[in-house]
């Protein structure tokens, strides 16, 4: 399943999957995904559950950071860390752990 970035800058073709997720779930970074990446997970109330940085270069990167979290709605936040404008918000996304 695809899933739409809520900025306008979105990072296009950003997919995570499964969804809903029960341990661990994927980021894929495609198409213009160049440089290095910081993902970084959120609850509903804001707070940070997990960062993790992500290289364009192997555009997969699995994550597990949530396994011991309850079933619920998270936030992840893709930033780009390498660019002429420092760093930049690429994409925010919603995720579901069953």
């Amino acid at each position: 399943q695809e899933i739409t970035g809520l900025g306008d800058r979105a990072l296009e073709g950003v997919k995570l999957y499964p969804m809903p997720f029960t341990n661990t779930f994927t980021v894929r970074l495609l198409d213009n995904a160049v440089g290095t990446y910081a993902i970084t997970l959120h609850d509903l109330n804001g707070r940070v559950m997990h960062t993790q940085q992500a290289d364009s270069f192997y555009q997969e990167v699995e994550i597990s950071a949530l396994m011991d979290a309850p079933s619920g709605m998270y936030w992840i936040t893709i930033t780009s860390e390498e660019n002429e404008y420092g760093n930049t918000r690429v994409g925010t996304y919603r995720i579901m752990k069953r």
